[in-house]
């Protein structure tokens, strides 16, 4: 099925190795060639599919008949959702991660710095992908920032995305297919977390070691202060293996704040 099989696993392949469509623009635009409907279109004012997604396909022996100039092995692209082709899209795993951290103390004031990273990896972001439909069950998705006005209109012919389109089963790319499960909704899962950041300061001691107490310190803490990723609107800490088990309306780590006072008796 088409949101079903999100790995392709085999000898000398990594286990998690993703396996999704492949979006490949927005048809209309003057750059880009395609099929729609057995005929070859280059991207002009007079083709009729407009606005709608366009999705590599893998020409074989079995479908080289609708795509005509079009050889066995060659790779074209088609609005036909149904006819899209999955492709290997690299391993989610990161290459390298962890975590390190920072102490500084100059006088009575004291600083510490908690920082975790990833290096490598891929996260599928399935909201960026569903933010493309619309319907009355599905109201309220969180969309990226960078789709704003970004979509195809009448208006809005050089968008980098297609246009919006109400979910249901009869509109050509409108279910949840092609367009929710292809490379669009996928980014590095590089990241940078600051973790936490710590200012403390200790008190004189002639404030207050009279009431027998040996140690008296202020502080402030923050966690999950910043993220540095490789897109906005994405968070890769959700899910180790690429954010395919990840659905929507999971909600990020929250940003915390508190202030204390330690006391050493």
């Amino acid at each position: 099925g088409q949101g079903e099989i999100c790995y392709l696993r085999g000898i000398g392949k990594p286990y998690y190795n993703l396996y999704l469509y492949e979006y490949g623009g927005v048809a209309g635009n003057p750059d880009k060639t395609y099929y729609y409907d057995g005929k070859k279109y280059a991207g002009n004012t007079g083709d009729p599919a407009r606005g709608m997604a366009l999705y590599g396909v893998k020409v074989t022996e079995s479908n080289q008949n609708l795509y005509p100039g079009a050889n066995v092995g060659d790779k074209v692209y088609t609005t036909d959702y149904s006819q899209a082709s999955r492709f290997e899209q690299g391993d989610a795993l990161p290459k390298l991660s962890g975590g390190f951290s920072s102490h500084l103390q100059y006088k009575n004031f004291d600083l510490t710095a908690a920082f975790v990273y990833q290096l490598g990896g891929k996260f599928f972001g399935i909201e960026y992908g569903s933010g493309f439909y619309v319907s009355e069950d599905w109201i309220g998705t969180g969309l990226s920032e960078e789709l704003i006005n970004n979509t195809w209109t009448e208006k809005n012919t050089q968008a980098a995305f297609p246009m919006i389109m109400y979910k249901d089963t009869k509109s050509n790319g409108s279910t949840f297919g092609s367009k929710l499960y292809s490379d669009m909704a996928l980014f590095d899962a590089s990241f940078l977390n600051v973790k936490n950041i710590t200012i403390g300061y200790n008190l004189p001691k002639n404030l207050y070691n009279r009431y027998n107490i040996s140690n008296l310190r202020l502080f402030a803490t923050g966690n999950n202060l910043f993220m540095f990723t490789s897109h906005s609107g994405i968070d890769p800490r959700m899910s180790l293996t690429g954010g395919l088990d990840i659905g929507p309306g999971v909600y990020p780590y929250a940003r915390t704040f508190s202030i204390g006072v330690n006391i050493d008796l």
